[in-house]
């Protein structure tokens, strides 16, 4: 993972990383190969980029539905840098939209994917950061198609809500973000 300039996430001496791993049994002994490499800053960041997500975990898609929806918010408390977007759905996910709600009234679509792909998830880094302003609302809004008509649909038939099987289903909004340090939203209104 890339983090932006000027930013990185501080890791506390004696802390403990937590990693989640998701994998769907395959009826045979298999071997994890997961590693991890961290880079380590001279110098503190001037900024701590974090990980923040709109989440939406009471949604049901009923069997054969072509096109369920879901939405889920989050609000910046506090002036921020948006760097990244990526929406996170299952085998069932068919479109994702990510907007702003400012406070002034104004609304931005910010990164839409028309044709989601559970195997091609990616990290969509802005080319330019955004400043949200605090009190900004990000709006995600998706679809999900449980019918015979998508070919990597599980089953069709069921009633599917969240989980953390591919054969369950997901709606997060994750972003990648820095809040600004006090002093230079003060300077900067």
């Amino acid at each position: 993972m890339y983090f932006p300039e000027k930013t990185g996430k501080r890791i506390r001496k004696g802390s403990t990383l937590d990693f989640e791993m998701h994998y769907t049994a395959s009826g045979k002994p298999e071997r994890d190969q997961s590693r991890i490499g961290l880079y380590l800053m001279k110098e503190a960041p001037q900024m701590a980029y974090k990980t923040r997500a709109a989440y939406n975990f009471d949604f049901e898609i009923k069997p054969n539905d072509i096109a369920s929806s879901a939405h889920a918010t989050f609000v910046f408390k506090r002036e921020a840098m948006l760097y990244d977007l990526s929406p996170h759905m299952h085998l069932r996910g068919s479109w994702f939209k990510f907007e702003a709600l400012y406070p002034n009234g104004k609304r931005e679509t910010l990164l839409s994917v028309p044709r989601y792909d559970f195997n091609w998830q990616h990290n969509y880094r802005l080319k330019e950061p955004m400043r949200m302003p605090a009190g900004t609302w990000i709006l995600c809004t998706g679809g999900f198609n449980n019918s015979t008509m998508n070919p990597y649909n599980p089953d069709p038939a069921i009633h599917v809500h969240w989980g953390d099987q591919s054969f369950d289903e997901m709606f997060i909004g994750f972003m990648g973000i820095a809040e600004l340090p006090k002093e230079k939203t003060e300077r900067n209104p």
